[in-house]
């Protein structure tokens, strides 16, 4: 077979010129370590490591989820799943109170926001965001040649509305995280009203929301056809490693978004471990008060050092502002003592370092690796 190749010649043939335009300089995204190889380079057991960077819930799927996913039938395995996620979109539905109509699954909720921008975007469109924020938005942008129009939130890290609403007059799709990944606030209503009028489609993705004290929009996608409400079992479910998410949207769209999307999306294993989850949701309910409260007791404990400051959070982790060392300094500070948190590589996050909330004996731990080098 090789030798029958030897005539040919490829030396022209560059894969970067067959690319799309829009792919010729697609910049990386910026996807979580792997901490069991790192663990490893550093000479730590990665079964002693506090995995605290990717935000996941620390008590991972509930006992219920994990006795349906051993249950499954393995003579599923072979066939597809449901194309149209009936039976997903219908727990999810009577979870929330909307309409079955109203929801849209998807692989994570990663996939949903690729989806918004294969309807919506064309090449050279606008999208709206306020950085910093979660970066699979800007990834997408990038991915289908949209402008990003990016209205940096304040020093405080609140919203800009006046600019916000001038930006999204001349937007297709505004993404907003509430609360916000990685600053933890969340998103005034009276603004969401103000964008929402505008014309553009209003994205609010709240894969936090369940750690929050605020209500969900989800209820308001029947009457508002230009808001779409995402959220995940990634975090709330400790299903990340399965990927499921969902959506919530004008039943209009969910149609339209049944025909675009891959047809089998959602794997019979992620489906059954969702349905579970949904099914011991006052479990999972019970676990984010916990992360919640903990969230609180780090940031009371952690503000006691002369050089940590955390800022107010309405999510499953809490973003420091540093003094006196840089973020990616504390970093690896902590990763030498088996505590792998998380620096974002962004101009005004220098000097923060975003911590997620493990259990109550990690934390603890946590707490003691901070004062340690506080003291050396």
């Amino acid at each position: 077979m090789v030798n029958e190749l030897q005539d040919l010649d490829f030396s022209g043939y560059s894969v970067s010129r067959s690319l799309k335009t829009t792919l010729r300089e697609l910049p990386p995204y910026a996807a979580l370590e792997d901490v069991e190889f790192l663990a490893t380079e550093l000479g730590l057991s990665p079964s002693s490591v506090i995995k605290v960077d990717g935000n996941e819930n620390p008590y991972g799927p509930s006992n219920a989820t994990l006795r349906a996913l051993e249950s499954l039938n393995r003579m599923k395995l072979h066939h597809y799943g449901d194309s149209d996620q009936r039976r997903l979109r219908l727990a999810i539905a009577e979870h929330l109170s909307v309409g079955f109509d109203s929801v849209i699954c998807g692989n994570g909720s990663d996939e949903l926001i690729d989806l918004m921008f294969r309807l919506f975007i064309n090449e050279g469109d606008n999208i709206v965001i306020s950085s910093p924020t979660f970066g699979m938005y800007s990834f997408d942008a990038s991915l289908h040649g949209a402008n990003v129009i990016d209205v940096p939130l304040g020093e405080g890290w609140e919203f800009d509305e006046e600019s916000l609403e001038k930006a999204a007059r001349n937007a297709k799709l505004v993404f907003i995280p509430s609360p916000n990944n990685p600053t933890g606030n969340m998103i005034p209503m009276r603004l969401v009203k103000r964008l929402l009028e505008t014309g553009a489609v209003v994205v609010i993705d709240e894969a936090y929301i369940e750690f929050s004290d605020t209500a969900s929009l989800a209820t308001w996608v029947e009457k508002i056809p230009n808001l779409v409400v995402l959220r995940t079992f990634s975090k709330w479910g400790g299903l990340a490693g399965l990927r499921i998410g969902y959506g919530i949207m004008h039943p209009e769209l969910v149609s339209i978004c049944l025909q675009a999307k891959q047809p089998y999306n959602i794997s019979v294993v992620a489906e059954a471990a969702a349905l579970a989850a949904l099914a011991d949701s006052a479990t999972l309910d019970a676990r984010a008060e916990i992360i919640s409260t903990e969230r609180d007791r780090m940031s009371a404990e952690l503000a006691k050092t002369e050089w940590m400051n955390p800022w107010p959070s309405n999510a499953s982790f809490v973003l420091f502002h540093l003094d006196g060392i840089s973020g990616l300094g504390l970093r690896d500070k902590l990763r030498l003592k088996g505590i792998f948190t998380r620096y974002i590589a962004h101009p005004r996050l220098e000097n923060h370092l975003r911590i997620s909330i493990a259990t109550p004996d990690e934390n603890d731990r946590i707490i003691e690796a901070i004062r340690e080098i506080e003291s050396e």
